[in-house]
């Protein structure tokens, strides 16, 4: 804060100095006012200046206050005036700069932007039918007669496979880890003819709705 308000008095400084020395107004300002005051004084005549040159300085002095005062003022207002307009024009150079590095940083950004965005559709997609698989599996599970060669536990480690590879491929390792660390409540579940499912079968579902809740928050995380 010093250095600044010391740099602003020179500069100030070096402005009076320059109307006041070099300047036509300035010079004009000091003469004119010294032959007034020496004239109403009667000491522009020698004899008189010689008698009376104290009285006559002095009254110089207070005659060239009355231009180095004002000159002092207006130097003090239009300096810190053209640092106040260089300070804003500064600003708005900055501005401009700022709004074209954040033109150019959309621009650089929206492709991989659009990239991202595209990438977790397809994923929340390719989730989707991966889950909508599994249901399928499920509900043939509960039919009361399965296809020729079917099993519950089979088509359960096949799905489960597939999907881990899926995962592993397209997603970070997290998610298989999460998808490996699945579990649950086991439930009982009935058949269509409202039979108790055993064994595998009871197995199956319960492990194919586990990974089923899983899935599902798979696709909630990538939606945002």
């Amino acid at each position: 804060m010093l250095p600044a308000f010391v740099h602003l008095l020179l500069r100030i400084f070096a402005r009076w100095y320059a109307f006041l020395g070099t300047s036509p107004g300035g010079i004009a300002a000091q003469i004119i006012v010294l032959l007034v005051t020496e004239v109403q004084g009667g000491l522009w005549r020698l004899e008189a200046w010689k008698k009376g040159w104290k009285s006559g300085l002095k009254r110089a002095g207070f005659a060239l206050a009355v231009v180095w005062i004002p000159a002092f003022a207006a130097c003090t207002v239009t300096t810190i005036y053209d640092d106040h307009q260089e300070l804003v024009a500064v600003n708005e150079a900055l501005g401009r700069a700022n709004e074209t590095l954040k033109e150019e940083n959309t621009a650089l950004k929206s492709p991989r932007e659009d990239t991202e965005k595209q990438k977790r559709l397809k994923i929340r997609t390719d989730l989707g039918r991966l889950l909508d698989l599994n249901i399928k599996i499920r509900e043939t599970c509960m039919d009361a007669k399965h296809p020729p060669g079917f099993s519950c536990m089979g088509e359960y480690l096949r799905w489960r496979d597939r999907t881990r590879k899926y995962i592993s491929d397209n997603m970070e390792p997290q998610y298989l880890s999460r998808f490996k660390a699945t579990t649950g409540t086991y439930m009982g579940y009935k058949s269509s003819t409202g039979n108790l499912l055993m064994g595998d079968d009871s197995d199956a579902m319960n492990l194919l709705n586990f990974c089923g809740v899983t899935l599902d928050e798979f696709i909630r995380e990538f939606q945002n």
